[in-house]
């Protein structure tokens, strides 16, 4: 009987810190305070924006069960390979490039994608049947609304410093007179239009004189880029950029759809806030 009454003890007391470890039921999937300390710490938002993210998510997953959505490992791989090949590296450079930057682990790193991919097939899902095809004036509006948006420099004077190890371009990038042998440098003009626009558009947030971070190089090893001079600013005109305005109008509008859609899911849905982080 004694050990019967300290064996319940013992199950009341783990079931007590589990319990404990969660701060919120969404149609009794739960949210624990970790993820909500998590979220805010990886992404540096508040409380309540964290807990509205998290929230928001649990609805998501629960619908795309629902729908019987999921993502398979090929779709999964297909979609690292895109990514890789955006940004002109392999596939093993990739996973490099992301544990290098975020520490996030090749398995990781798939999960990530896996949330992605199913995603974005279940917005597809919801906002298809419901959104409406940007028009010719709409866009030319939006473009003259945000002109800046589509100026940039012509070109961007670089220098190239290439290594077999982050180290030792850190190195470079904290001391621009160190050297070394096995770094090596080229000194290139790289004409806006040519390169890859997210890349662009990290050269023109940089700073002139200043490198940008170091990311793995296509030929291998790493590579870090300095910025010495910008060209001359150019507005593009409205004919070259008028599909990437229709893209980005169509983004917004499928963002509202889901946003409203998950908003009045989120009015009906049975949420209890058992505690929050703050509240300890």
């Amino acid at each position: 009987m004694v050990r019967l009454f300290i064996l319940g003890l013992l199950l009341f007391s783990l079931e007590a810190k589990i319990i404990d470890g969660i701060a919120i039921l969404v149609k009794e999937q739960p949210i624990t305070l970790y993820d909500i300390e998590e979220q805010m710490r990886e992404y540096g938002q508040d409380q309540q924006s964290a807990v509205d993210i998290l929230i928001r998510k649990k609805l998501e997953e629960n619908e795309a069960r629902q729908r019987h959505i999921s993502a398979s490992s090929q779709e999964v791989y297909a979609e690292i390979e895109k990514i890789a090949a955006q940004n002109r590296l392999s596939v093993s450079q990739l996973y490099d490039a992301m544990y290098s930057s975020k520490r996030l682990t090749q398995s990781e790193f798939k999960d990530k994608i896996k949330e992605k991919v199913e995603h974005d097939k279940l917005f597809r899902a919801i906002a298809s049947s419901k959104i409406k095809v940007a028009s010719d004036n709409e866009a030319e509006d939006y473009y003259h609304l945000h002109k800046s948006e589509f100026s940039h420099p012509e070109y961007f004077d670089v220098i190239v410093y290439q290594a077999p190890s982050q180290e030792l371009l850190n190195s470079k990038r904290v001391n621009p007179m160190f050297h070394d042998s096995s770094i090596k440098m080229q000194e290139l003009q790289l004409r806006y239009n040519a390169i890859d626009p997210r890349f662009a558009a990290i050269l023109n947030e940089t700073e002139d004189n200043h490198f940008t971070q170091v990311t793995p190089s296509p030929q291998g090893g790493y590579m870090t880029f300095l910025l010495m001079r910008k060209g001359e600013v150019i507005t593009q005109d409205f004919s070259s950029v008028k599909n990437q305005i229709m893209s980005v109008i169509m983004k917004k509008r499928e963002e509202q759809i889901l946003d409203d859609y998950f908003s009045r899911l989120q009015i009906n849905a049975d949420i209890k806030i058992i505690r929050l982080p703050n509240t300890i």
